[in-house]
C-alpha cells in the first residue's frame, strides 16, 4: 500500500468486473435459484 498507482488500480478494477460477471454466469448455470435470491437480495 506504499505509493499509489492509478493505472494499476484501474487495471485491477477493470479485471475485477469481468471476474464477478464470470462468477455470476457460472452460478447462473450451476444454480439458477442462487441468482434469483441474489437479485431479490439486491
Amino acid at each position: 500500500m506504499s505509493g499509489r498507482h492509478p493505472h494499476k488500480r484501474r487495471d485491477t478494477d477493470k479485471e475485477k468486473y469481468p471476474s464477478i460477471k464470470n462468477i455470476l454466469i457460472n452460478q447462473y448455470k450451476s444454480n439458477k435459484q442462487f441468482i434469483v435470491f441474489f437479485s431479490v437480495g439486491v
